[in-house]
């Protein structure tokens, strides 16, 4: 959802007219909705912000052979995008979000701040003009340490932009800083790429450490010092074994031994009768014979089960499949 001073933006950089834009150039820089023109002047309006102009049933926006926009036609009431309610409950989910994980970082020191980083390099400082001088070294070092990669792992960078606008991306990139640095301008454009840009940063405690280090930032302090590792271990959960359901090993197959000793009344019945092994075991089952607490049928079925499974008629008798 764009919010109306957004897409005012939007529409004074499509006119070509961007220095009425530079208050929101950083948010739709960020949000992908503009790049940096070709030739160097200004800015041009990407896919997105193409879309997030025109009105997506009416097909009012078209693209010619150089990728520049073509707006036919916008109403004035079809170009406000998205509601003000929902833009101002998503900032605030987004700020409270950043909120929690700050408060959370200054208890457990995962995750180290910018300003926490800097609040260290400038504490020798004796006036202000100095702490101002070395504060503004601290956020150069740290802008050359994120362009050399210094806080990269893996080709993946590790610093954390959170910012308390919705919709940007987590990780802040050389490639993004490197933007963030063309579109900030004018007298007080230092200010606005640490306010905006370098502030919100977080760096993993173990790579706070070493840039300290690096830096002749010492002595450390007890909460920064208590730490070498990159990324201090996840404690350990204790996994407590299941219990298993169902009755206890050894519990089953109560009845084996007794039907077993059935073996040879059953035998009997089959050879004499000329039954089948089931029509044998059902009525050894009705004559109360097959113990068990379950109907005739079921004590029969299993009684014959347990006969099939062990014993074979071979040349006129009965054996153990065994054997």
């Amino acid at each position: 959802m764009l919010s109306k001073r957004l897409l005012s933006a939007l529409r004074a950089i499509r006119r070509q007219f961007s220095s009425a834009a530079h208050g929101a150039e950083q948010e739709l820089l960020a949000g992908g909705f503009i790049r940096p023109r070709p030739d160097g002047h200004g800015f041009e309006l990407t896919g997105a912000g193409i879309r997030a102009l025109s009105p997506s049933s009416s097909g009012a926006c078209k693209t010619n052979a150089s990728g520049s926009a073509a707006v036919r036609h916008i109403k004035p009431e079809e170009s406000a995008v998205g509601d003000m309610e929902a833009s101002r409950s998503a900032r605030i989910r987004q700020a409270t979000k950043v909120n929690k994980f700050q408060d959370r970082q200054r208890r457990r020191h995962r995750w180290v701040s910018f300003i926490d980083l800097v609040a260290l390099f400038t504490r020798s400082g004796k006036t202000r003009e100095e702490i101002e001088r070395m504060e503004a070294a601290a956020y150069e070092k740290l802008c050359g340490s994120i362009r050399r990669g210094e806080f990269d792992r893996a080709g993946r960078s590790m610093v954390l932009h959170l910012s308390e606008r919705p919709g940007l991306s987590p990780r802040m990139t050389r490639e993004r800083l490197q933007a963030a640095g063309e579109i900030c301008r004018g007298p007080r454009a230092w200010e606005m790429f640490c306010e905006g840009w370098l502030k919100p940063c977080w760096i993993p405690v173990g790579m706070a450490v070493a840039w300290c280090r690096a830096h002749d930032v010492e002595p450390l302090p007890a909460w920064l010092k208590s730490t070498d590792s990159e990324m201090p271990p996840r404690p350990t959960k204790i996994v407590t074994a299941r219990k298993k359901r169902g009755p206890k090993p050894g519990t089953l197959r109560r009845f084996v031994g007794s039907d077993r000793a059935l073996f040879p009344a059953l035998e009997q019945i089959m050879i004499r009768d000329h039954k089948s092994r089931s029509a044998a075991a059902q009525s050894l089952a009705e004559a109360g014979k097959v113990a068990g607490m379950g109907i005739a049928k079921s004590r029969a079925a299993r009684l014959a089960a347990i006969h099939e499974r062990e014993r074979v008629f071979v040349d006129g008798h009965f054996c153990d499949r065994r054997t």
